[in-house]
């Protein structure tokens, strides 16, 4: 017998799984399928395929590391064979294996090496004390003098040199921000990194300054990397880089893209891969300036050639930064229009350009040509305006291909912005779970942006409806990586339960109604969207015949559930190539 496809069943569900439909499929004489019995069996399951046309199915057979067959009892039932393992789903849900289309696990696991303030909104004096115990604690771990302090949040609080100063005067420190856009260093890390007036903003960045250009402890974007804190080395970092992506293995998901990912995180997932660690799929969206540099260029194209062919990693695409943070007061996202003062009154502040146009659009078209994917972080609308430029320049230039350039964050964009990506094919790569009426999406950004302009901020209905390409990505650690979690904010972009009640904002109940999405919709954002996005679509991101076994089975079907509870819905097992890497074997599998 061929393998069987799904049945679309239109929301009815064929229950409950007979021993006997399967004795009846073989002895009634089915035809034999064509390769070895399957491994697997997942029955009387509510399997949503994510295929194009939609299809549900009650039963799934998998191989030794591919899917065999998707249908009812009767379509599965001629590949099970004496070490077939047939286990009962009692109607759970069950879907392809979660895609985190932009991610940043080795970063993050990093920062796990560090004191951490968890993003806590914190006064001046709050942060100081917060930075005193940090010293108190980690006395022991400094690395090489240097105390590190990440997941810092400022919004509506200036820090300067003075303020880390008061942590110590003597250690050189250094307060990462949360969203990865900031630092600030005390005048002990100023002097070791050798950061003065006569410092120039690098390309890609900026210093902060005080009257006569003195640097006043703060760094943006580029110029983060000014700052000479050492670096965590790789064997140091490595085990908790296991840690996070096991974690993720439990949250469901079987494939991501790492969205920045430099010579530190390609050893680390080459590492993984040789020690048969690696339980994730990855693309490599590779580090590169929007500068025109061939040296670099050629490093990109020697990496995404080592990797070519390879069964789990792929470095096929790059990463570019084009701007920074929306949000009050640091404001480095560039905008069309200018920032407002918190009173509603006009400034002349954009956000600034950290590049040049003919520079962006010269790096674009070279990658372009190269036949790489191009991942840009754009959060104002004047940096969509001129990636989308720079992308339509390059396919002038090049002619026009499937290439699946991709925006991410993308917190705001033009009306008429969203219209173009539409038509050329742009993905928006967007990370939902920040719609929320918090002090980052309100207090810090309504007055400075306005009531027009932040009616669109995070745009999720608004996209779907002009037709742009989509994809569902967490950007952590900036946020939670659940999958789970993203798909419930997504559709309700209320305040999370729980998650961040410090951060609610007392000014509004849901951050733009009007932009949320379905829950299937944003299934398939973490699903067969995200597969396309990251050119996985033929391996995985639907349950279809000859995909690799990547599955994920949930307690409850999210889809017949208040979408307000889908973040607290248990991941029962998580498949990965057939292997079960999350769950109980009498609930999933071998």
């Amino acid at each position: 017998m061929a393998a069987a496809s799904a049945q679309r069943t239109g929301g009815r569900w064929r229950a409950g799984w007979l021993a006997g439909a399967l004795v009846a499929g073989v002895a009634g004489g089915a035809d034999a399928p064509a390769g070895p019995p399957a491994t697997l069996v997942w029955a009387n399951a509510r399997v949503y395929t994510m295929d194009a046309a939609g299809s549900r199915a009650s039963a799934i057979a998998f191989g030794r590391d591919q899917i065999l067959a998707v249908g009812d009892a009767a379509s599965v039932a001629p590949w099970i064979g004496r070490a077939t393992r047939v286990v009962d789903m009692h109607g759970r849900m069950v879907l392809p294996g979660f895609i985190d289309a932009h991610t940043h696990p080795v970063y993050g696991a990093g920062n796990a090496l560090y004191c951490d303030l968890h993003s806590e909104n914190l006064a001046e004096p709050e942060l100081v004390r917060a930075g005193k115990h940090c010293l108190a604690q980690l006395s022991s771990k400094r690395e090489q003098g240097w105390m590190q302090v990440v997941g810092v949040s400022a919004i509506g609080v200036a820090i300067d040199r003075h303020v880390v100063d008061r942590i110590s005067e003597r250690l050189p420190i250094v307060l990462w921000g949360e969203e990865g856009h900031t630092a600030w260093a005390n005048t002990p890390a100023l002097a070791a990194s050798g950061v003065t007036a006569a410092t120039p903003d690098p390309v890609g960045g900026r210093i902060g300054r005080v009257t006569g250009g003195e640097p006043d402890g703060l760094f943006m974007d580029k110029a983060m990397d000014l700052i000479a804190a050492p670096a965590l080395p790789l064997d140091v970092v490595l085990p908790e880089v296991r840690k996070i992506l096991a974690q993720m293995s439990a949250a469901g998901i079987t494939a991501i893209q790492d969205a920045d990912a430099g010579e530190r995180e390609i050893a680390a997932y080459a590492r993984l891969e040789r020690e048969g660690a690696l339980r994730q799929r990855v693309r490599l969206a590779q580090h590169i300036e929007p500068v025109l540099d061939a040296q670099a260029l050629a490093r990109v194209l020697q990496v995404a050639a080592r990797f070519q062919g390879d069964p789990l990693i792929r470095a096929d695409a790059v990463k570019i930064f084009l701007d920074g943070t929306l949000e009050y007061p640091y404001q480095t996202a560039a905008l069309i229009e200018p920032y407002l003062n918190a009173d509603g009154t006009p400034t002349t502040r954009d956000g600034g350009s950290y590049y040049r146009k003919e520079d962006l659009d010269r790096v674009v078209a070279a990658v372009d040509h190269a036949g790489l994917g191009i991942h840009v972080h754009a959060i104002g609308d004047r940096a969509a305006r001129d990636v989308i430029d720079a992308f339509e320049a390059a396919a002038r230039q090049n002619g026009t291909r499937d290439m699946r350039h991709q925006i991410a964050h993308l917190e705001l964009i033009a009306d008429a912005d969203v219209l173009r990506m539409a038509r050329d094919g742009v993905i928006a790569n967007v990370q939902l779970f920040w719609a929320q009426p918090d002090v980052w999406a309100v207090e810090g950004t309504l007055p400075y942006i306005g009531a027009q302009r932040h009616a669109h901020l995070y745009r999720g209905r608004s996209l779907k409806d002009a037709g742009v390409p989509m994809a569902g990505g967490s950007d952590w650690p900036v946020s939670t990586f659940e999958p789970l979690q993203a798909i419930q904010q997504g559709v309700t972009r209320g305040a999370f339960p729980g998650l961040t009640p410090a951060n609610a904002s007392r000014r509004m109940q849901v951050l733009n109604a009007d932009e949320r999405l379905d829950v299937e919709t944003m299934i398939a954002l973490y699903t067969s969207q995200a597969a396309r996005a990251l050119r996985l679509e033929q391996r995985t991101g639907s349950l279809e015949v000859g995909k690799r076994a990547d599955a994920v089975v949930l307690a409850r079907d999210i889809t017949q559930i208040d979408p307000a509870s889908i973040g607290r819905v248990p991941v029962v097992c998580t498949l990965f190539d057939g292997a079960v890497v999350h769950g109980k074997a009498a609930d999933c599998g071998p």
